[in-house]
């Protein structure tokens, strides 16, 4: 769902002998959008083509989802990768990489196993998360139920603010001030989670390597608006202030 508010105002303000008025103009724009529906995959088939699937495009598509747990961490932050021994069955950051966690990768398992290609139904893990036994049947290879469009990005909230004010200098005389705000608030729009490889990949819950970087978010959308223009990068985002004078006779 995709919103756009606009009020406009006039401000109050006094008229001189000569009719010149000091009143101004207030402007405020906000954009609202909820956030876009996406998929979350099971991983490929892997292990160096040996796996149960021999071509990812007979692999299962859609991971499975966990039941009883939130598919949502809602920003949450990963340890970074090199505590990864020390914590085996949590998902880390890979270094040098900002992001933060959009889903919780412990919500969704694959169906596949990218690790030994086999699936997941059918193996048993050690408490480290290492794979003891597979076991690859019908009753264990079944295509996962998550569904298309099952989970939601974030959505998007933007407010710009103009604002006019005349002043009488003399009766022919004024000066004029403006003042702009672009994200007045300064809100954080974040872009679409695993924006870097384009697919949302489940791996298995407890098995913190298949794990690393999952439903990452790693940057800021382009906004509608901006001092420097329309759709100009995420770094944009961040809220700019203009505020200009002239005088007017």
């Amino acid at each position: 769902m995709r919103r756009t508010f606009i009020n406009c105002r006039r401000l109050p303000g006094t008229v001189s002998s000569n009719r010149s008025s000091t009143a101004g103009r207030y402007r405020e724009t906000v954009f609202l959008r909820t956030g876009f529906p996406f998929t979350v995959y099971s991983a490929g088939y892997g292990a160096n083509g040996n796996g149960v699937f021999q071509s990812a495009a007979l692999a299962p598509n859609f991971a499975v989802p966990v039941n009883g747990v939130s598919p949502y961490a809602r920003f949450a932050k990963l340890q970074p990768c090199g505590q990864a021994n020390t914590y085996p069955t949590k998902p880390c950051q890979s270094p040098g990489v900002a992001e933060i966690q959009w889903l919780n990768p412990n919500a969704f398992t694959s169906v596949v196993d990218p690790n030994t290609g086999s699936c997941t139904a059918g193996e048993t893990f050690s408490s480290s998360g290492n794979v003891l036994s597979t076991h690859d049947n019908a009753s264990a290879c079944q295509f996962g139920a998550g569904g298309r469009n099952n989970v939601f990005g974030p959505g998007f909230a933007w407010t710009d603010i103009f604002v006019s004010k005349y002043f009488n200098i003399t009766e022919r005389v004024k000066f004029r001030f403006d003042a702009q705000f672009y994200n007045a608030f300064n809100h954080p729009n974040f872009g679409f989670p695993c924006a870097a490889t384009g697919v949302c990949t489940a791996g298995i819950p407890g098995v913190g390597s298949t794990l690393n970087d999952a439903f990452a978010i790693t940057s800021t959308v382009s906004p509608p608006t901006s001092l420097l223009g329309s759709f100009l990068g995420g770094d944009n985002s961040v809220r700019m202030i203009a505020i200009s004078g002239r005088i007017e006779f």
